[in-house]
């Protein structure tokens, strides 16, 4: 991890207390406190559409979101589909990823109406999304840090491959604790974004990460807060100034906004992210959403 913190925890497993995440419709009220720092819309009908199809649930916004609610729903024909991967920690120094997780939401930030289960297998599909919008998925499940993915602009074709890692509260106390920061504090964000090497398959949501590279974040974040580096026993390490071959990169305790991020590296070119970064989420750039080797523009 970014590909997902291998060999930790330690003390953690039985010294950490974790929060209590929220549900669906709670985190939907939750991120609307940070809604104008973060530009993220916080409409008054929060209620989630009850449907495990999300253009069925598209339909039913249209016509339950109120005017004055913020942004005005309108739909399209677009899909964007992905897949969530759950890890937790399985015993000291053991983390597994977790198969056929049930009881996991996805929805979108900027219209929480539009919500679905997220399948045993981890996929997600939403349907009805109109060319030119711009949305956040967010992922929740009872056991689990809830996790948003970058910016998503649709264009004239399908999204595919909007891929999460998800860790347990507890994955999220320890890393909390490396870097100085508590990822249960509502009005601190969390980032963490992959710089996928050149020549890997950067579909895959494990690729391999670029080595030598750095990272900068528009708005600039005090140094305390990041970029902090993984290790290549994947773990971020705040003595580290670039990638590795993990080219996991996390930013923590941040304030709520949206950031801008790019890599650099010479001779090497990236594409850029934007993350919207939620006060007690973690926002989270997994191949192909991170910073792609040997490509230009975001």
């Amino acid at each position: 991890m970014t590909r997902i913190f291998g060999w930790m925890l330690g003390f953690c497993l039985v010294g950490c207390t974790t929060a209590v995440p929220p549900t669906a419709p709670d985190a939907a009220a939750d991120v609307a406190a940070d809604a104008a720092v973060a530009d993220v819309a916080a409409p008054t009908d929060l209620a989630a559409a009850d449907t495990a199809a999300a253009d069925t649930a598209a339909t039913d916004a249209a016509d339950a979101t109120p005017a004055d609610a913020g942004p005005v729903w309108v739909a399209g024909d677009r899909k964007l589909s992905g897949a969530a991967f759950f890890f937790s920690a399985t015993g000291v120094g053991a983390i597994d990823q977790q198969k056929d997780v049930t009881g996991a939401t996805a929805y979108l930030l900027e219209f929480p109406q539009i919500s679905q289960p997220v399948a045993a297998d981890g996929s997600f599909t939403f349907s009805g999304l109109p060319e030119g919008g711009e949305f956040t998925v967010a992922i929740v499940h009872p056991d689990y840090y809830p996790s948003l993915s970058p910016i998503i602009a649709i264009g004239k074709t399908d999204v595919s491959n909007v891929n999460f890692q998800v860790v347990t509260q507890l994955i999220a106390m320890y890393l909390g604790l490396l870097v100085g920061y508590d990822p249960s504090d509502p009005t601190q964000c969390q980032m963490v974004v992959t710089v996928t090497a050149q020549g890997a398959n950067q579909d895959l949501w494990w690729a391999p990460g670029e080595p030598g590279a750095t990272v900068t974040t528009a708005p600039v974040l005090p140094p305390e807060h990041g970029p902090f580096y993984f290790n290549t026993s994947v773990m971020p390490d705040k003595t580290l100034t670039q990638t590795t071959t993990d080219g996991g990169v996390l930013i923590a305790g941040a304030k709520p906004g949206v950031y801008t991020w790019t890599a650099h590296k010479d001779g090497v070119t990236f594409t850029t992210q934007r993350l919207k970064c939620v006060g007690g989420w973690l926002t989270n750039g997994v191949p192909p959403l991170g910073l792609q080797a040997g490509k230009n523009g975001g």
